[in-house]
């Protein structure tokens, strides 16, 4: 589903804690949630100091009917994350299906994933899609320490030496030139993360000499 805002009611089914300071929130969905691909996203209707506003997450895999996203609390949050923190199982919410405008083109010959801390949330639903797949790729992670990589259990199951974690509180950064430059002709990147990340791949990949 793309560009279509579609409202549903919804009440908050379980919440779990994946790390440090993210927790996974899974609501069920009054009627049906129609299949969506990884990097969608959903609107939350929250309230912040009285009033409503809309917050936007991606969409992490959920079980039929339900959505799930997962939500960093914000030490500077303007309260979106400290509206969602203080959800509990039964309550009811205001949110969106799905929609995607971070899709997967599902016609590379290997994917690289890059994530930068709460960015894991749509390059986590890319990686077991394509893992279901048996596409080719590699997965680097990147977080300020161990204990704020969400996931990180479940995807070293998943992927073995294809994941590499990259623990900043250790000294380790994430090598982008040399991450592009190993990459085959057919290749694609995927990354999500901090704003200077971001920056900093597109000049490294603009240096590569890459489309």
């Amino acid at each position: 589903m793309r560009n279509r805002v579609e409202w549903r009611d919804a009440s908050v089914a379980e919440i779990r804690q994946i790390d440090d300071d993210v927790r996974q929130i899974t609501f069920a969905v009054d009627g049906s949630v129609p299949r969506f691909d990884p990097g969608s996203h959903t609107n939350i209707r929250v309230e912040i100091d009285g009033q409503l506003a809309n917050r936007t997450y991606t969409c992490i895999p959920a079980p039929s009917g339900h959505i799930a996203v997962a939500v960093k609390l914000h030490p500077q949050s303007r309260g979106g994350s400290r509206f969602m923190w203080s959800l509990e199982p039964g309550q009811s919410i205001r949110l969106t299906l799905p929609e995607n405008r971070f899709e997967l083109s599902w016609r590379a010959g290997h994917y690289l994933l890059i994530a930068g801390g709460i960015g894991i949330t749509p390059i986590y639903g890319m990686a077991k899609a394509l893992a279901s797949r048996g596409a080719s790729l590699r997965f680097v992670y990147s977080a300020r320490s161990r204990g704020l990589m969400a996931f990180a259990e479940e995807l070293e199951t998943m992927l073995g030496k294809r994941l590499t974690l990259v623990d900043n509180s250790a000294g380790q950064f994430v090598d982008l030139e040399a991450e592009f430059a190993a990459l085959p002709a057919d290749a694609e990147c995927y990354l999500c993360g901090p704003i200077g990340m971001l920056e900093a791949a597109k000049a490294a990949w603009a240096r590569s000499g890459r489309p």
